[in-house]
């Protein structure tokens, strides 16, 4: 393995723990539904969305670090690349969020009080 597919497996994989981390945690705090996969995807999709690097273009690193160097710590930066594939990015995984979370509504198995007939509302 290259030095690059070891630097992008160690960022997923702690992408994927930090983002597990932030289910639990939403869970815990009765933060659910499309807010919860809305944002769990949208740190996922920032933290692995790739940006080439300028002059060393066959070489890939997280959008936002290219970001973050290109914007603050060179003279004649070009950021315009990284804000790209972020923006790309954040829409691809907010479609991703909005499709997985009403496909999953959809096919959710029903609630057993209501399959079995149980306590049925007052109707008035």
């Amino acid at each position: 393995m290259s030095g690059q597919s070891i630097a992008w497996t160690i960022i997923g994989a702690a992408t994927l723990l930090g983002a597990a981390a932030m289910w639990v945690t939403f869970a815990r705090h009765q933060i659910g539904g499309l807010l919860r996969t809305s944002i769990v995807t949208l740190l996922i999709a920032f933290f692995l969305v790739p940006a080439p690097v300028p002059n060393y273009e066959t070489e890939l690193a997280p959008a936002f670090i290219v970001l973050i160097f290109e914007t603050f710590f060179q003279t004649d930066g070009q950021p315009q690349g990284s804000i790209r594939n972020l923006l790309i990015g954040f829409v691809v995984a907010l479609g991703l969020s909005f499709f997985a979370h009403f496909l999953f509504r959809r096919f959710a198995p029903v609630a057993a009080d209501a399959s079995e007939g149980g306590a049925e509302p007052d109707p008035g």
